[in-house]
């Protein structure tokens, strides 16, 4: 598997669990759940997930600089 296959499917992953969090916050939000644990809860998951796309992105700008024209 190349780097960039190997890339791809990081993304892949790190964008889906994050896709996941984000949409519980939206369903939370939609039910007026904005407190307790369960609200703290999917913070501290979302933010971890955010974090670790963020740190992602950044090492692959890195090794892979992206060209925009």
């Amino acid at each position: 598997m190349t780097r960039a296959d190997e890339s791809q499917i990081e993304a892949h992953k790190l964008l889906m669990l994050l896709d996941a969090e984000t949409s519980l916050a939206m369903k939370l939000v939609s039910m007026n759940t904005m407190a307790g644990p369960e609200w703290h809860a999917m913070r501290k998951r979302h933010r971890a997930c955010f974090e670790a796309w963020s740190k992602f992105t950044k090492e692959l700008a890195a090794v892979e600089p992206v060209i925009i024209k």
